[in-house]
This record gives structure tokens, C-alpha cells and sequence, in this order.
């Protein structure tokens, strides 16, 4: 296992992105960090032994030629009281990827080795100062594309995520030691299990907040990751007119030449605090050449797997066979349709438009003269937060991870109340109950494969 934690290893990685800056960070983890510094840095004021959560000032020169590199900041954090419970030393450099990568090289001559991805929070994890979620919730930090993100994932740091399935699996001790204790004594059964009180304890206390945990998912996707919003439409409906308008840049080429658009073209914006993954897509229609067909399977594909659909409908044409296609394909949960070219004449027959629409949102705009973008603008929000109510909640939501671990224990937990109701063995139903904790406890690391640890943990960029 790549990631296996070994008590007399030292590892080192530059902790800030290389380029020019005012300021770089080189981290040090392990039992030889403080002699190492020791060796490469030569104090302003001498001492004769680091103090720990110190900052000193002095220069990091090379052990070998006794050559000084730069001036730099040094602080030593002492065991357990760092970010990996182990040693830890950083130096505060100036910046640039020569002059980082010298410092780097010569921490590793003294007995340093270079650091995997993510392998000073790997530490943290394998040390107990974290649990799996609070891991992941660093990446999230680094990663989130909205404010909101940031407070959920800042809450998941503190271990709100945390507490909340161990929670859970406190109740599921409980239910599993007084039906262990009915397999050990089965002629007190009757008098130690109620089968029907234990049926209605798991529905209650841990499928009804396990339902609740997996719906919060797609709140969680929202703040974290944004909102993947297909802009779609038949052949010069004006899909890329809009992205332009969206974005207030000319980011996709407009042209009268129907099919312009053979690849998706994407670009993130924020309304009201949450990032939308805006794609315009090829225009739907009978593909005339192989390269155009591509484009337009591509376009269906992402209309099929998008959060939120616009769906462009062109006034100044009637609608035919592709704006029926488009419409029934992308789901009408998901989709809102925008009327466009309301600057020119209309040629659409607005009661077959309300036959095949039927209710569903319908926003009139012009993407030349920017008539309606405002109020499309104001509604693409609405349209996403309107099927959940909670969806500014600040709880910790779950990653796809956790929310697969949730659905598996559910089976588990639903699979127990089933067996219990039909009056099946206890053996079988405590195999579901320990198997459902089991699942829970996949989220914060208890019982994850280690497999997992390597997916997770070489996602992280180097130095943290």
C-alpha cells in the first residue's frame, strides 16, 4: 500500500504551488525533521534547541558546500502537536521553482524522502488527529467553488459529519448487543427483544436519518462542486449567443452557418452564490457529416447527465421534430425552457409551445438585444433550489463516497426490519445490523478498505 505509514521515515514537499510569488513553503514530517533543520539552517540569534510553535529568522545553507541559499522563516512544531502528530518542520522561503526546488533537494540529502500526494494528511489520518471525513474535507477546502462550499466544508473539518454517523452507529451498538444477547439467551428473548419495538427503532432513528443523510448529496454537489447546466437546442437556436451573454464574453463563436458548434464548450459562473458549469453543445438535429454526429451524441450524452437543462426554443422559426427530441430527452424535473429571438417575429405556434411544454417554467429572452437575461438570470437559482427546501442549510452534506457507503447500509438496515417482521433468525438479522454499521463506518474510516485510503489520499496535491 503505497500510503502505509513507517515510524522512521522523513518526508518533504514543497507546500505552495511553484511560480513566481512573494512567499514558498517547504514541509518537513517525521522523526529526523528537527535534526535536519538543525543541519541546513543557521539562526540569526543561536539557540541550542528549537522551541516548538517558534518562528525564527535566519538562512538555510547547503550542508555540503556551506554555501547560503536564502533567507527564510523557520518553525518547528513539536509531536504530537502538528498537523501530522509527528515532528514538523516548514520553511517560509522566498518563492520561485528554482530556488524552492534547490531548498527541497537539499532537505533530501539530509535524509528526507519526497512526499506522495497527500501523504502529510495521509499521516494525520493514520495518526488519529483526523478521521476520513475531516480528510476529505481538506480537498474540499482547496477544491470548493462557492462561498457556501467553503462554511460546509470548514463544518465537515470540525467533524460535524463525523459525530453525526457515529451517532448512528451508537444507536446500531445498541440495537446489536440486545440482539446478541437474545441469540446468547434464547429462552429469554420475549422478555429482552420486542421484535416489533426493534423494527420501529431502526425505521425511526436510523433509516429515516440515513434517508435524510443520502438526500442532502445533491445540496452538498451544489455548494462543492456547482451545477452542470446543459445549454441545448436545435441548429442555430442561439446557444452560444447565450453562453456569450451568460458569461458577458465572447467565449463561443457566433456565426449564421448552422452546425458551427462540434465540441462542447464550458465555462463556470456564479448566481447567487452558486457556481453553474455552463456547457453549449452541438445543435441537435440529423447529423450531416461524421464529425457533426459526434458532436451531436456528445450534446445528448451531456443533456442526459446535466443537473439543469436550458433548452433554447427559436421564436422566429416554427418548432419541429428536434425540439420535441430535445425537450423529451432532457426531463422536465431538470429542465427550464427559454424562448429566444423574441426581438424578431414570432413563427412559433405558442399553443402547441404550451401543449408540449405543459407547465413547465418558460422564460422569453433575445440574446442580441439581452431582453430577458436579468430575469433568466434570477431564475436559473430559483430553479435548481426549488425542490429542496433545505438547500441552504449549512449541515455537512455527503461526497459521492459516502453517499454510496449510505445507500449500501440502507439496504442492510431495511433487509433487518424486513427479517425481524418475518421472523427470521437472529443470526441473520444481527449479520444485517453489523453489516449496515459496517457500511456507515466506510465514511469516516473505521472500516474502509485500503484501496480507498490510496483513491482518496492521491487526489491531494503534493505538500499536503
Amino acid at each position: 500500500m503505497p500510503y502505509e505509514p513507517m515510524n522512521n521515515d522523513t518526508i518533504a514537499a514543497v507546500s505552495t504551488p511553484f511560480g513566481k510569488a512573494g512567499i514558498g513553503i517547504i514541509r518537513v514530517s517525521g522523526p529526523r525533521a528537527e535534526e535536519i533543520a538543525k543541519k541546513i539552517f543557521r539562526p540569526g540569534n543561536p539557540f541550542l534547541a528549537l522551541e516548538s510553535h517558534r518562528l525564527y529568522l535566519g538562512q538555510i545553507t547547503d550542508p555540503s558546500s556551506g554555501q547560503m541559499i536564502d533567507e527564510v522563516l523557520l518553525s518547528f512544531m513539536k509531536a504530537p502537536h502538528s498537523y501530522t502528530k509527528e515532528d514538523v518542520v516548514e520553511i517560509n522561503s522566498h518563492s520561485g521553482h528554482t530556488l524552492l526546488s534547490k531548498i527541497l533537494q537539499i532537505i533530501v540529502e539530509q535524509g528526507a524522502r519526497m512526499a506522495r500526494p497527500g501523504e502529510f494528511t495521509f499521516r494525520a489520518f493514520a495518526n488519529g488527529r483526523i478521521d476520513l471525513t475531516q480528510a476529505e474535507a481538506v480537498m474540499d477546502l482547496i477544491n470548493s467553488r462557492s462561498e457556501r462550499g467553503l462554511l460546509l466544508a470548514s463544518r465537515q473539518i470540525r467533524g460535524e459529519l463525523r459525530d453525526r454517523v457515529k451517532e448512528l452507529r451508537t444507536g446500531l451498538i445498541e440495537i446489536l448487543a440486545r440482539i446478541e444477547a437474545a441469540i446468547d439467551f434464547p429462552e429469554d428473548e420475549p422478555g429482552m427483544l420486542s421484535r416489533e419495538e426493534t423494527a420501529g427503532f431502526i425505521e425511526k432513528d436510523i433509516i429515516e436519518p440515513v434517508n435524510r443523510f443520502i438526500s442532502a448529496y445533491a445540496r452538498r454537489k451544489m455548494w462543492m462542486e456547482g451545477i452542470d447546466t446543459v445549454i441545448a437546442g436545435r441548429v442555430n437556436a442561439g446557444k452560444s449567443s447565450l453562453l456569450n451573454r451568460l458569461i458577458n464574453e465572447e467565449r463561443a463563436i457566433v456565426t449564421s452557418v448552422p452546425g458551427t458548434t462540434r465540441d462542447v464548450i464550458e465555462s463556470t459562473i456564479h448566481m447567487k452564490g452558486i457556481p453553474f458549469r455552463l456547457m453549449d453543445t452541438a445543435g441537435i438535429r440529423e447529423g450531416k457529416g461524421k464529425i457533426e454526429r459526434l458532436g451531436i451524441k456528445r450534446s445528448e450524452q451531456k443533456l442526459e447527465e446535466a443537473d439543469l437543462a436550458l433548452i433554447l426554443i427559436d421564436r422566429s422559426r416554427p418548432m419541429n421534430k428536434d425540439d420535441h427530441r430535445i425537450i423529451s430527452r432532457a426531463g422536465r424535473e431538470k429542465s427550464l425552457i427559454v424562448v429566444n429571438k423574441i426581438d424578431l417575429p414570432s413563427r412559433l405556434d405558442e399553443a402547441e409551445l404550451n401543449r408540449i411544454v405543459d407547465g413547465m417554467k418558460v422564460i422569453r429572452i433575445s440574446t442580441l438585444t439581452g431582453e430577458g437575461i436579468d430575469d433568466l438570470l434570477n431564475t436559473i437559482p430559483d430553479k435548481v433550489m426549488e425542490n429542496d427546501p433545505d438547500s441552504i442549510s449549512l449541515s455537512p452534506g455527503p461526497n459521492i463516497r459516502h453517499k454510496n457507503a449510505l445507500t449500501k447500509a440502507l439496504a442492510n438496515f431495511k433487509g433487518a426490519v424486513e427479517n425481524i417482521r418475518n421472523g427470521s433468525p437472529l443470526d441473520i438479522i444481527a449479520m444485517d445490523v453489523r453489516e449496515g454499521s459496517d457500511a456507515l463506518g466506510e465514511i469516516t474510516g473505521e472500516t474502509t478498505d485500503e484501496e480507498i485510503y490510496d483513491r482518496i489520499f492521491s487526489e491531494f496535491c503534493l505538500g499536503k
